[in-house]
């Protein structure tokens, strides 16, 4: 017989005795569980209370792989110590791992099935050697108290997308520092960086960037005492929320308004993409919101999904009283700060809530207050001048030439002043710009 032959003959042998072990394995394997089951406890951890116990347990428990495979993933944080934003690398659950709880192993795995729709991990570890329960009861208490206690650490922009693919339009006054610090689910723990390096930036007062009106003010000062009066709005008996519809043209600051709002607030943003959501998206969406409160809830640009009552974005897309119902149906949003912008007022419709004479709102308890939004006044732009361009005489030039212009449209034309000043001809990245 030649060698050729007797290699296929190998490894046909091999392939079948390989078929013959998993099959056998696949057999046993059934048995082996029930034969464990008196020693060994299977515990299976949903989302989010998975991610809670999992990082406890990487705080208290030693950790190595199983099978020598090890799992990590990056995400896009604030990195304190530099003062930038950067990637940062994270031990992940892929596969299994072990924690060693002293001497005693508790495996970890998330299935080969679990995906993002269905963020689970099961746990297995020998009957005694962990009460899970008490565990997972003490994970989540102190991830209660370090949400209560971590000023400067929760504002972070959750961007809620559906499954219908469509995006919003972007927003002229949108820019990257909404950048979503949404952390993915089966992150342990971050490799090179302590947890408090990674955050929002502290220490700066973002409503100071600001030119804001007397009556926008006054709602900043509603919205610090809603947040800081659980209690109050208890004894009370009134349900501790509040909505604001932020209505004018484009670029005239609705967008900074509110994220400015959330920073001063230390409040985390969950931004929906109205436009891509089924009803069941919107509700699975709102049940995420109503889990992390307090927390603010941002609907930007109403009018390009629903004019009116019709959805106007996708036949398919999340209706009218689906919105209402979340909005303020039998589950109270009790720490929910609704804000909701449009460009186009007149296809608002009242049950949502618009500006009323008589009662400030034409519906209070869903939308409580309407907040216009105008072009700059004087001092308004000499305040964003001045910011930019640092001279008042060139401050009070920009004001005269300036009126009438937004917020955006001001911004930009203190801008290129400040970048003329800079560089007298034109900036050495463009110097050469079309020539050969």
């Amino acid at each position: 017989m030649s060698i050729l032959a007797i290699t296929v003959l190998a490894a046909v042998g091999a392939g079948g005795l390989a078929a013959l072990i998993g099959a056998a394995w696949s057999s046993v394997r059934p048995v082996l569980g029930v034969l464990a089951s008196p020693f060994v406890v299977t515990v299976r951890a949903d989302f989010p209370l998975a991610t809670v116990v999992l990082r406890r347990m990487a705080r208290r428990f030693r950790v190595s792989s199983v099978g020598g495979e090890r799992a990590y993933i990056s995400y896009y944080r604030f990195l304190r110590p530099v003062q930038a934003r950067g990637w940062v690398a994270y031990r992940a659950i892929q596969g299994t791992l072990c924690f060693w709880n002293g001497a005693w192993p508790i495996w970890v795995t998330r299935p080969e099935s679990a995906s993002d729709e269905a963020e689970y991990v099961v746990l297995r570890f020998l009957r005694g050697t962990l009460d899970f329960e008490a565990f997972a009861l003490a994970a989540l208490e102190e991830d209660r108290e370090e949400e209560s206690n971590a000023r400067g650490d929760r504002y972070r922009v959750h961007r809620l997308a559906g499954s219908l693919g469509l995006r919003p339009n972007e927003r002229n006054d949108d820019d990257d520092s909404t950048r979503s610090d949404d952390m993915p689910w089966n992150a342990v723990e971050p490799v090179g960086w302590r947890t408090d390096d990674l955050g929002a930036p502290r220490g700066r007062d973002p409503l100071a960037q600001l030119a804001l009106t007397r009556e926008q003010q006054r709602v900043i000062d509603e919205v610090r005492f809603w947040a800081s009066s659980e209690k109050w709005y208890a004894d009370r008996g009134i349900p501790w929320r509040r909505g604001y519809l932020l209505y004018g043209s484009p670029g005239t600051g609705k967008t900074s308004f509110a994220r400015a709002v959330a920073e001063d607030l230390d409040m985390p943003v969950y931004l929906f993409d109205l436009a891509s959501m089924t009803n069941s998206d919107f509700v699975k969406g709102w049940e995420r919101v109503l889990a992390a409160t307090p927390c603010m809830v941002l609907l930007e640009d109403i009018d390009c999904v629903f004019d009116g009552r019709k959805n106007v974005a996708h036949t398919d897309g999340v209706t009218f009283d689906c919105l209402l119902n979340c909005l303020d149906g039998v589950e109270r949003a009790e720490g929910v700060l609704l804000l909701i912008t449009t460009n186009h007022l007149d296809k608002v419709d009242p049950a949502l809530g618009r500006p009323s004479e008589t009662a400030g709102c034409s519906r209070p308890g869903r939308v409580d207050r309407a907040l216009e939004f105008l072009p700059l006044d004087d001092a308004g732009r000499f305040k964003v001048a001045l910011r930019i361009v640092a001279d008042p005489v060139k401050a009070e030039a920009l004001v005269r030439a300036g009126a009438h212009e937004t917020v955006a449209q001001f911004q930009e034309r203190c801008f290129r002043v400040a970048l003329a000043d800079l560089f007298p001809t034109a900036p050495p990245s463009t110097q050469h710009v079309g020539r050969n």
